[in-house]
């Protein structure tokens, strides 16, 4: 601490113990000598040629008469290694020397560039599952190229992301040859990634309810994906079965297909009962000009059945034939900075959507979407990580905004697809509209706080969020938010994947603030 001060000679000399009389207490008196403080003075440095003179000067932080922090002279030291190291000069030398003069130092950085390093090979080893080839793909060096440690250190993020193993691949460097270039090990240590998911309950509403799920994120050691989902209860019955290939004919290419029977029955907030059934086929790749990221294509080809309407509903809805057809194309870019594909620190992520239904496409519904779901996430004190998100979304008709179906506008809360927790499913509507019409314009901002119980597996948060949906963006009224506060916990159980329980107050609710718990399982994005 006194180094980081500027008290360069600061010592310890004496430490004295007093025990008292009765030998249960104890008294300790600590002699410091705390010297002179030293201040900043010239500093210099020589040897650089692959960087120019300013480049190093950005790094130097140390300012000619503040104080001498020790601890940021170190850092400054080390920042000017890894500057080299990330071109591929990991044997570049730095050597400070200090001049002192009474009370000032001046400091010196002799830099010996030294050459660059190339890999000569790169071994993996620890996967017994996953095939050689879905790891290469993901590493952004290859064998022959200058040793980059920021391209290393992206190709770890890359395999960690796959989700396939316990944490970023080992790297084992190998002995170097005469001219420097080394061999690279990565060393992976496989986890359980298939869920197999099974359960049944039993509550007043649904009375008895269940589901069956089988998620494999990594099918036959191929990297590709398959999913089955059934969930049944009394008044909801839902079949979703996917496919993807995430480098289709060996290239960085996506493709997905999916089919899916999903009923909604009548009850609570859902004034009728809402079928549907229908396949999608999406194809993504990388964006070549934007790092970390990818823009998918998406067709979607669904019939959807509505009946059962509730007496208290009399919106258009009752004059529409049943069953219609829609046939709907979307545009998804989608960047990811973060660190952690399961609990982000640090990074962005960022999904644009832009989605068309009907029109050119045939169909017997005609209306445009676009969304936008921004999050930000940034470390704070010991391991608390905050995460700020924002959600926006607006629908219109192509000629008239009447041609938007009320079973497609914004009605917010609950958990799922535009949830609001503290709030029940769908309860958040227009001011003034019936509770069955929701509005064509929607924000969600949720501030919320994690830090883990029992890393990697337990984690608790504390979340606030606010949310609101209007009849168009005219209307909106953005600081005019829904409040609601509350608490979670998030849970990596095996073969289940995330289990987690969010209790929410919402503080605006219709006939007063109330509790609710939500229960999810998997991801939220």
């Amino acid at each position: 601490m006194y180094r980081s001060y500027g008290y360069l000679d600061a010592e310890i000399k004496d430490t004295e113990m007093v025990f008292s009389d009765d030998g249960k207490h104890l008294d300790l008196f600590i002699t410091v000598e705390e010297g002179r403080q030293f201040q900043v003075g010239d500093v210099t440095w020589a040897g650089n040629e692959l960087f120019s003179d300013a480049e190093i000067a950005s790094l130097i932080t140390l300012d000619r008469g503040n104080v001498f922090d020790d601890t940021e002279f170190a850092m400054v030291q080390a920042n000017i290694s890894t500057l080299y190291a990330d071109r591929g000069y990991i044997y570049a030398t730095v050597s400070p020397q200090k001049d002192i003069d009474r009370s000032v130092v001046g400091v010196k950085f002799e830099i010996t560039e030294g050459q660059p390093a190339h890999i000569r090979e790169i071994n993996i080893t620890g996967n017994s599952k996953t095939y050689e080839e879905v790891i290469r793909r993901e590493l952004v060096i290859s064998p022959g190229d200058v040793f980059l440690r920021s391209r290393l250190i992206r190709s770890l993020r890359e395999v960690f992301n796959l989700g396939y193993f316990a944490g970023p691949p080992q790297v084992i460097p190998g002995r170097p040859d005469e001219n420097g270039d080394l061999d690279i090990t990565l060393r992976v240590e496989e986890k359980p990634a298939g869920q197999f998911r099974l359960g049944a309950g039993f509550s007043q509403l649904n009375r008895v309810s269940g589901f069956i799920g089988v998620q494999e994120p990594n099918f036959l050691g191929r990297g590709m994906r398959v999913g089955f989902n059934w969930e049944f209860s009394r008044y909801r019955q839902n079949i979703d079965v996917s496919l993807t290939e995430p480098w289709f004919a060996g290239t960085p290419t996506e493709v997905s297909f999916n089919v899916y029977n999903r009923q909604q029955s009548a009850v609570r907030q859902q004034f009728f009962t809402d079928r549907r059934t229908g396949i999608g086929v999406r194809v993504g790749r990388p964006f070549p000009w934007f790092d970390y990221t990818s823009m998918f294509v998406r067709y979607t080809l669904e019939r959807v059945d509505l009946s059962d309407f509730s007496p208290t509903y009399i919106g258009p809805l009752l004059l529409t034939p049943w069953p219609q057809t829609t046939s709907a194309v979307g545009i998804t870019m989608m960047r990811n900075s973060t660190d952690n594909p399961f609990h982000p620190t640090t990074g962005t992520r960022t999904i644009l959507r832009g989605q068309w239904t009907g029109g050119m496409l045939g169909g017997d519904i005609d209306f445009q979407r676009y969304e936008i779901d921004f999050s930000w996430y940034d470390p704070l004190f010991w391991r608390f990580v905050l995460e700020i998100r924002n959600q926006f979304g607006v629908l219109d008709g192509y000629r008239n905004p009447l041609e938007v179906p009320d079973y497609e506008k914004y009605r917010l809360g609950g958990n799922r697809r535009w949830g609001l927790r503290g709030y029940d499913f769908y309860e958040v509507v227009p001011r003034g509209n019936p509770q069955f019409v929701g509005g064509r314009f929607m924000q969600i901002s949720t501030l919320q706080v994690s830090f883990p119980i029992s890393d990697p597996t337990i984690w608790g948060l504390f979340f606030a969020e606010g949310g609101n949906t209007w009849n168009s963006f005219q209307e909106a009224t953005l600081f005019d938010l829904r409040k609601g506060v509350g608490f979670g916990v998030r849970i990596e159980l095996p073969m289940l994947g995330t289990v987690g329980l969010d209790y929410g107050y919402g503080i605006d609710r219709v006939g007063g603030a109330a509790w609710e718990p939500h229960i999810t399982f998997g991801g939220t994005f």
